[in-house]
């Protein structure tokens, strides 16, 4: 049965910008981008022109693999995202892998997340009351629910959209921890309004 696969793990690295960049990579960014929403409400978008801790920030790219002993490709869209929007003291590098046994990705078509792949976001969270903590980190559970649609592709440029209900900020632990001296309880997320443009990994 064919297996389709949307991992996405987002790292953060504290921030050290630099206005040194390279005429390449601006270029690159101007046909790049990535962007989606979660919760309706804190909107995250790719972001170029800096380095942080010598590390360079890349434009939004995809890579093809072979996924070993198996017909699958592998495709992986990778960027450097923020809040959008907001002076921020990280930064986070975000993989989306999609698994498929298609030979190259189709246009229109839906792929969707299986869900036995654990699914992490270290993702700041914007100001609310009702959340102390700053930052969660995010899995799949049994409800939930990923979808990515590829709207174009002509071998160079990239393009699709993404949606991702029932997140979960517990792996299926019951003590998630604590936050201000109260236990945190479980809480789902959902990322909506994701799109992405890519461009070949070089």
């Amino acid at each position: 049965m064919k297996k389709n696969i949307l991992l996405i793990l987002i790292g953060i690295l504290t921030v050290n910008c630099s206005s040194d960049e390279s005429q390449e990579n601006s270029e690159s960014s101007t046909k790049s981008s990535f962007s989606f929403t979660l919760d309706n409400k804190t909107e995250y978008t790719s972001i170029h022109d800096e380095k942080i801790n010598d590390y360079d920030i890349f434009p939004t790219t995809w890579e093809k693999k072979q996924v070993t002993n198996t017909a699958d490709s592998k495709y992986t869209i990778s960027s450097s995202v923020s809040i959008k929007g907001e002076a921020d003291e990280y930064y986070h590098y975000t993989d989306f892998n999609i698994i498929t046994s298609d030979k190259t990705l189709q246009v229109n078509k839906i792929y969707d997340i299986d869900i036995e792949v654990a699914l992490v976001l270290g993702l700041p969270l914007a100001k609310d009351p009702t959340v102390c903590y700053t930052t969660a980190s995010l899995f799949v559970r049994d409800e939930t629910v990923g979808k990515v649609k590829i709207t174009s592709f002509d071998g160079e440029t990239l393009k699709g959209e993404f949606t991702i209900s029932n997140l979960s900020n517990s792996n299926g632990y019951s003590n998630i921890g604590f936050c201000n001296g109260a236990q945190i309880k479980e809480k789902f997320f959902i990322i909506t309004k994701g799109t992405f443009t890519a461009i070949p990994k070089e």
